[in-house]
């Protein structure tokens, strides 16, 4: 079932899918001072090194999915108000 417009524009909504995009920005440079952290230690394996590209790599996904999203929202909400002027002017 698809949401309607007004689950689109929720502040809540809105809200946490800020908080998203802040902490899957935020989760890569955590990331890479953990690896440098590792390496200066001396604990670097090949095994820590792919469990933080795979974190990166996820984290780097769910970004852009809730990038698009925004984007996709906005051109929708543009869309739909360029009608209404369109409309107004008819």
């Amino acid at each position: 079932m698809p949401p309607d417009a007004g689950h689109k524009q929720s502040c809540a909504r809105k809200w946490f899918i800020s908080l998203t995009l802040f902490l899957s920005t935020l989760t890569p440079s955590i990331i890479a001072v953990a690896m440098i952290y590792t390496f200066l230690d001396g604990r670097m394996t090949l095994h820590v090194f792919f469990d933080a590209a795979v974190i990166v790599a996820v984290s780097a996904m769910i970004f852009i999915f809730y990038a698009r999203d925004i984007k996709d929202t906005k051109a929708e909400n543009g869309h739909a108000q360029e009608k209404g002027k369109k409309e107004q002017a008819a």
